[in-house]
């Protein structure tokens, strides 16, 4: 009786499985508590001057602005009307596109429909 040759097996890398599969994917900006008042807030830098329009889980209009945290990553900044509009009047006011200002801390005061925001310069 002959005995077959077995063929040598090939050893298969995660890239013939996956292909060219990559993803970017950038974190959201993180929202820190004051413990006195009890309100929110986050400390960035604009990177971009447009923001984008997105519809969220919700199916509710919201925009998202590339900004840099405290570590120097790149992240969102993301929110509805309110906190667009309170951006815009800051930019106005300070005769400048969001990229051009400093680093700031962008203050959320109170929760749900009550929410405002308030931006101050680092």
């Amino acid at each position: 009786m002959a005995t077959k040759k077995k063929t040598t097996t090939e050893v298969k890398t995660l890239d013939e499985f996956w292909g060219d599969f990559s993803t970017e994917y950038k974190s959201f900006v993180e929202w820190f508590s004051d413990k006195e008042t009890g309100n929110k807030f986050t400390m960035l830098q604009f990177i971009s001057d447009k923001p984008e329009e997105y519809t969220n889980k919700w199916k509710r209009q919201q925009w998202k602005i590339l900004c840099s945290n405290d570590y120097g990553e790149e992240v969102y900044l993301s929110g509805g009307k309110r906190l667009f509009q309170t951006i815009k009047r800051f930019c106005q006011s300070e005769e400048s596109l969001p990229s051009e200002l400093p680093e700031l801390i962008i203050w959320r005061i109170g929760e749900g429909f009550d929410t405002r925001y308030k931006i101050e310069k680092r």
